[in-house]
């Protein structure tokens, strides 16, 4: 544990050095003190604050995260539209990186942001539009559980700064980098359902508190006929939740974050890329959805034939 401790500290060290976490830090040092000041705003009535003081410190930091995520999304504009444009040539400026995963397309790192190309290459997506979609829902994935946890207040758990570059037909995901690696994940599957993770209580209680408010139904999660592999989570079990080389909390993968719509015989994997609103999902409160119906990572859950039925409700 000890050797396991030194590593962490080695791997975050070289990634401070190297300004991959730029992104991440500012991005959660400016939402830190806005959630403060929302607080504050909210505390005011109670807590004899001066409303137009406080409303003005929260405007400051609305500013400061403006400025933030415009600079993040013109450093990936202007990366996203190199790696696009040269896509073909055999002489790129951006190299590929070769760091996993199942669904993803062609991986480039630039400036401490992941850029991922949506495409349906893999064989996973029935098409191009698909995988558009898919990433697309990757964004509004994140969003939801950004907009979750700061509305219960975890500071805790992060999520990375996200973009969308479309250019010239092509879509690449923009991605902030992480302190996280492989050997970070606490919680969800990396590797397609052969083993699934849930080995932090803590964050297990703040997925499932994340669940109820998104009215997310709980289910077992795996595709290994071994039960060992499998485990009980509150939302799709490709959203991995890694503990990171500096110990907190961190969320990526969500374009699968809500349930998906009953699939189309005519669409080929249709349950990837046509999901549920999340206010659609919200309005029913006495009937939580899985995010995994449909899906071989609940072939092994009893009550898989329900969960089915009740997003044909």
């Amino acid at each position: 544990k000890e050797k396991e401790t030194k590593t962490k500290k080695k791997k975050l060290a070289d990634m401070v050095k190297d300004r991959s976490l730029r992104w991440c830090e500012a991005f959660h040092t400016v939402t830190s003190c806005l959630r403060e000041e929302i607080k504050e705003t909210l505390d005011c009535g109670t807590q004899g604050y001066d409303k137009e003081e406080v409303l003005l410190r929260q405007i400051t930091e609305y500013w400061k995260l403006y400025q933030v995520s415009r600079e993040f999304t013109n450093t990936a504009n202007h990366y996203g539209s190199i790696i696009i444009s040269e896509r073909y040539s055999e002489k790129k400026t951006i190299a590929p990186v070769s760091i996993g995963g199942v669904a993803g397309g062609e991986k480039y790192m630039a400036q401490g942001i992941l850029f991922k190309f949506a495409t349906a290459e893999n064989g996973l997506y029935v098409n191009e539009h698909a995988a558009a979609k898919v990433a697309g829902h990757e964004l509004q994935g994140c969003l939801t559980y950004f907009n979750c946890l700061t509305f219960l207040g975890r500071r805790n758990v992060r999520v990375p700064l996200m973009a969308l570059i479309d250019y010239c037909g092509y879509r690449l995901v923009a991605i902030s980098l992480l302190p996280i690696g492989k050997g970070t994940l606490i919680y969800g599957t990396c590797d397609a359902g052969r083993t699934v993770y849930n080995s932090a209580p803590d964050f297990d209680l703040i997925m499932e508190e994340c669940g109820k408010n998104l009215n997310l139904e709980k289910h077992i999660c795996g595709a290994n006929p071994n039960e060992n592999f499998r485990q009980t989570l509150h939302t799709a079990a490709d959203v991995e939740g890694h503990q990171g080389f500096d110990d907190r909390f961190y969320l990526v993968d969500f374009s699968r974050v809500l349930p998906p719509v009953v699939p189309d015989p005519k669409l080929p994997g249709s349950q990837l890329f046509r999901m549920f609103r999340q206010e659609f999902v919200s309005a029913y409160e006495n009937n939580p959805l899985c995010s995994d119906a449909f899906s071989g990572f609940t072939r092994y859950d009893p009550e898989r034939t329900e969960q089915n039925q009740h997003i044909r409700e």
